[in-house]
């Protein structure tokens, strides 16, 4: 697509494609004054309706590294099913982040650290790799103004046959001992699995609880507002408030993010000077 950099020109979000091998693609979305191509270019794609503003090239541009290095870089993986075989592969998912030269140097982590929670909230995550890049250029379109660029860097890794197990705390079961349902063991599963929810099968399936008696105990859950049911019968936590802002003079030399209260235990025995920062606090 031939761009013209003009004053009087529109700004619009393109996303070009920049490398793609069998294993890894690299896809470059940034912010650019453009000249609106003619309808009938068969280079590119551009969105109307409520997608308007967006224009998706599609063809390759060339990889040339940017002479400007990012100025944050996120990563994350997922598990991939196949629709046609079967199989689970996990893949990489990378952000570059490169920003407005207005963009003050100590705002860009906390910037670079909101886009990236809204883009994998486990509600609204999206499903396949249209939703996903769409989500990233819309966030970039109506929020964050302030990115000038993102690069996102696929990669697959493994693939098995076999679907992946969710991690959950250690406790009783591992011993080979029955578990009593209570509310405090499923609401302890549930908290175990945030930010990921976690549906009513697999609560059942961990200690052989039978479907229907989990089903009772997550109603009274519900009533006491302590949880909140979503899609696809799955449920999460209810938050409360988020962690207070971390006061520029109490940023951390190191941070140790845990997940487990057995975590932060092994992590307090080891670390003197220390302080302790709760990223959720529930009820």
């Amino acid at each position: 697509m031939d761009i013209k950099m003009e004053e009087n020109m529109a700004e619009h979000v393109v996303m070009t494609p920049k490398k793609k091998t069998s294993q890894k693609t690299t896809l470059m979305i940034q912010r650019q004054k453009v000249s609106r191509p003619l309808p009938g270019d068969s280079k590119v794609h551009i969105a109307g309706g409520d997608h308007q503003g967006i224009i998706i090239n599609k063809e390759a541009a060339a990889d040339v590294e940017d002479p400007v290095p990012q100025q944050a870089s996120l990563e994350f993986r997922v598990f991939l099913v196949s629709a046609h075989t079967g199989k689970h592969t996990q893949e990489n998912r990378r952000l570059l982040f490169w920003f407005h030269p207005d963009m003050e140097e100590n705002e860009v982590p906390a910037v670079a650290q909101q886009f990236f929670r809204e883009l994998v909230s486990p509600q609204e995550f999206p499903r396949d790799y249209v939703g996903f890049i769409k989500k990233i250029m819309k966030l970039m379109q109506h929020k964050y103004t302030k990115i000038s660029k993102l690069e996102v860097e696929l990669s697959q890794l493994d693939e098995t046959n076999e679907a992946p197990t969710r991690p959950l705390s250690a406790d009783e079961t591992a011993l080979g001992k029955i578990v009593e349902l209570t509310e405090d063991k499923v609401l302890e599963m549930i908290e175990s699995s945030y930010p990921n929810p976690i549906t009513v099968g697999d609560i059942a399936r961990e200690n052989c609880w039978v479907e229907s008696d989990v089903e009772l105990i997550l109603a009274e859950l519900l009533n006491k507002g302590l949880i909140k049911s979503l899609d696809h019968g799955a449920y999460t936590r209810v938050i409360v408030k988020q962690m207070p802002t971390i006061a520029s003079a109490k940023q951390p030399t190191i941070a140790i993010v845990t997940a487990q209260y057995c975590e932060k235990l092994a992590v307090d025995a080891m670390i003197e000077n220390k302080e302790t920062f709760v990223r959720y606090t529930t009820v």
